[in-house]
């Protein structure tokens, strides 16, 4: 079977250039495919893109649509920044994960889901200590899917049943936490069409208990012992 996906810098598609046709040194799509490779290579701030932007090779710069003397600034950057929407790109972002994951799910490839919830990180440095969010992970692409924020004097599992409704689950295998071991979400997962795989620990004393009987070793009968002579 053959897969299509389309190419990565398709996400940016969406976004309009707010620009003015004047003075423009580089296109839209340069900025932003010169900002993911930075990224790529680790770089961070707006600050260390530009000085990586500064020794790239000509030829690099070259099928960026950037001039071999010339590479992005800091403040260019920054202005860049300030523009996008998150939501805006993160929309997208999740509308081209969702395509490659249907290409992969229709393949065969990808079979399975991970649902989590994680804090964010060094939310709690900057004030949030309980900014959560509840993510689904392909176990094949090792990408999130969707995600979702869990709002104050809530948890996880209120949020479970939404993010479920967004993802494609026929055929797959769901696989989550013992939290999130739920009747109303094993109910969901199978009306999908999928599978799940939970954990099960002390938060749900009786379906322990039943679990452990079902798979216990049989004892042995008390049969009278064999007589060599």
């Amino acid at each position: 079977m053959q897969i299509t996906i389309p190419p990565l810098v398709t996400i940016f598609d969406p976004i309009a250039d707010w620009r003015k046709p004047r003075g423009k040194r580089y296109s839209l799509i340069s900025l932003f495919n010169f900002i993911v490779l930075a990224m790529l290579c680790g770089k961070t701030s707006a600050r260390g893109m530009a000085r990586w932007g500064k020794y790239m090779p000509a030829g690099r710069k070259s099928r960026l649509g950037i001039k071999p003397h010339h590479h992005p600034s800091a403040a260019m950057l920054c202005r860049v920044f300030w523009q996008i929407k998150p939501e805006a790109l993160e929309a997208s972002i999740q509308a081209w994960v969702h395509q490659v994951h249907q290409e992969l799910v229709a393949a065969g490839i990808a079979r399975g889901i991970a649902i989590d919830g994680k804090s964010i990180r060094r939310a709690a440095s900057l004030g949030s200590p309980n900014a959560f969010l509840v993510s689904a992970v392909c176990h094949q692409l090792r990408i999130v899917l969707t995600q979702a924020a869990v709002e104050d004097k809530t948890n996880e599992i209120s949020c479970v049943p939404p993010l479920l409704e967004r993802l494609l689950l026929k055929g797959l295998v769901i696989t989550v936490d013992a939290l999130l071991t739920q009747r109303a979400i094993v109910r969901q997962i199978r009306q999908a069409g999928g599978h799940y795989l939970m954990y099960v620990k002390g938060n749900h004393p009786r379906l322990l208990w039943s679990l452990e009987a079902r798979f216990a070793q049989p004892q042995p009968r008390n049969e009278p012992p064999f007589l060599y002579f």
